[in-house]
């Protein structure tokens, strides 16, 4: 759907050429009218919902003991050396390095008992999103999961399109393990945003990728060509809906951050940071889910900790977190401020999470490094806005974070509780590709989000 791809050739506007290919020449063999027809068709029940959701994905698995889960009783080889702080709401403690959180923690609530099995990280990953672990065909492990992820849930339910917007956007810059559609096709896949309006092949010189300015510029200039050439109105329904996505108000708006005051978009940040912002823009103006991807360094940073696997074979889990968890506290409370002072915490629900947790026990296969493995047995998340509780400890682990002991959840319960939120009957059954039924989510829904 809305793909951008980066393309050598003559700098300059975009051609008339290259929006006809967004519009019509679509993924797989499908042109986008096909796609838009066929949504009309979808055999899940639909959904209408004014609420949405913004997924931070930590890909790599975040420790609990460095983030939300921290054991400060426990021996030294098990709860590391950083220490927790105290935050706005009597007994819900953070980690040192996130004072931002401690401001703004009457606003959110943690989850500390997520439990799976799937400790690859596609495998992970595939568990959380879709509730299945990694596929292997003839013996090779497969690249996306073949089950529908929730954004492909979230685009058959919703509509796929919605008043000149997609109803799903993802902001990953790339990142894929979590956006398949599974058996359901290509025409459920999540359009990928990250710097605009993309995933509809659009075609522009690579220096302008990072020229946001430039790329509105030519969502204008597109916009008056059609409507003087008439070639706009000649387009049958299908064709004006999908052009009236790439070209319409809201999406063009939506990632014009140049709108916002100039201390909020410092408060956010640069990069992801930005992204952040344009997730709150984006559901403001009806995007029901957006997906942006936290990587594993602050931007600008030369860390090697491009994600959060914070093995010590890779690096240091200590110095990643003293370079990654300022700009990611800073931001994460601006977000959650940014949509309570807007008035978009009840329609909102905001979750912060990655694909497993950390081991208990620091990594000591590198020396003078510390380090910890996947550990998919317990894992710490974060939670706010919706119809669920603010400063509140959902679940607990036992004194070495090693597995729940009050509460425990699984990654499908997350999902159903997700899906719940924007309207989605998550129990309704779909045929799988061999014809058998399967419900959209094994898990129920958070009774606090009830």
């Amino acid at each position: 759907m809305l793909e951008l791809e980066t393309v050598g050739g003559r700098p300059g506007r975009m051609s008339r050429r290259a929006f006809l290919q967004a519009g019509f020449l679509g993924i797989g063999g499908l042109t986008l009218p096909d796609l838009l027809r066929m949504q009309a068709n979808a055999a899940l029940r639909p959904a209408q919902s004014d609420t949405a959701v913004i997924l931070l994905w930590c890909g790599g698995g975040p420790s609990q003991l460095e983030t939300y889960d921290m054991k400060p009783d426990a021996p030294l080889e098990i709860r590391g050396p950083m220490q927790p702080i105290k935050t706005n709401v009597s007994g819900i403690d953070v980690c040192e390095l996130l004072p931002f959180h401690a401001r703004v923690a009457d606003k959110f609530s943690l989850i500390r008992s997520v439990s799976h099995g799937s400790s690859g990280h596609p495998d992970g990953t595939f568990r959380f999103t879709s509730g299945f672990g990694q596929d292997k065909a003839g013996g090779m492990l497969s690249s996306e999961s073949k089950h529908p992820c929730i954004t492909a849930v979230v685009n058959r339910a919703l509509g796929i399109t919605r008043n000149g917007m997609p109803v799903s956007l993802d902001l990953s810059s790339g990142y894929r393990w979590y956006g398949s559609p599974g058996y359901w096709g290509e025409m459920y896949r999540v359009p990928v945003a990250s710097r605009g309006l993309e995933n509809w092949r659009l075609q522009i010189q690579r220096g302008q990728l990072e020229d946001r300015r430039a790329l509105l510029t030519q969502f204008d200039r597109l916009r008056t060509d059609l409507d003087h050439s008439g070639n706009l109105k000649a387009m049958g329904y299908f064709q004006q809906q999908a052009a009236e996505i790439l070209l319409s108000n809201k999406a063009h708006e939506a990632f014009d951050v140049s709108q916002e005051d100039p201390r909020l978009r410092d408060r956010y940040g640069v990069e992801w940071g930005e992204q952040c912002l344009i997730a709150r823009r984006l559901v403001e103006r009806g995007v029901n889910m957006v997906t942006v991807h936290v990587p594993g360094r602050a931007p600008g940073s030369l860390g090697k900790n491009y994600d959060w696997d914070d093995h010590a074979v890779n690096w240091d889990l200590i110095e990643a977190m003293r370079d990654r968890l300022p700009f990611y506290d800073r931001t994460v409370a601006t977000l959650i401020e940014d949509l309570y002072q807007r008035g978009l915490n009840k329609k909102v629900l905001l979750l912060v999470t990655g694909e497993f947790g950390r081991t208990p026990r620091v990594d000591k296969n590198s020396p003078g490094r510390f380090g910890r493995d996947h550990y998919p047995a317990a894992m710490s998340m974060l939670i706010s806005g919706g119809s669920g509780p603010l400063a509140t400890v959902i679940g607990s682990t036992n004194s070495k974070a090693e597995y729940p002991t009050d509460r425990p959840l699984d990654p499908d319960d997350i999902r159903a509780t997700l899906m719940r939120h924007l309207g989605i009957d998550y129990t309704q059954e779909l045929p799988d590709n061999a014809g058998r039924p399967l419900p959209l989510c094994y898990g129920r829904h958070l009774s606090e989000w009830a």
